[in-house]
């Protein structure tokens, strides 16, 4: 029975259409991996979210000094 399941989802995935597509154009470079109906950006990846500008180093006063 199991080897009947492996079969057919080996069959289900060979269906599947798969591919790379690229494009270049004014705004710039990029590659898709094309997975059936699903569309995943390869190029250029997701930037993660800017870090929260630290506040600046207090300055240090000498020992003494108060």
């Amino acid at each position: 029975m199991g080897l009947w399941i492996a079969a057919g989802v080996l069959i289900v995935l060979m269906a599947l259409p798969l591919g790379v597509r690229g494009r270049y154009d004014g705004a710039g470079a990029f590659a898709y991996l094309l997975v059936g109906p699903v569309r995943v950006l390869l190029y250029p990846r997701k930037t993660a979210k800017k870090k929260a500008e630290k506040a600046p180093p207090k300055e240090r006063t000498a020992p003494g000094s108060g």
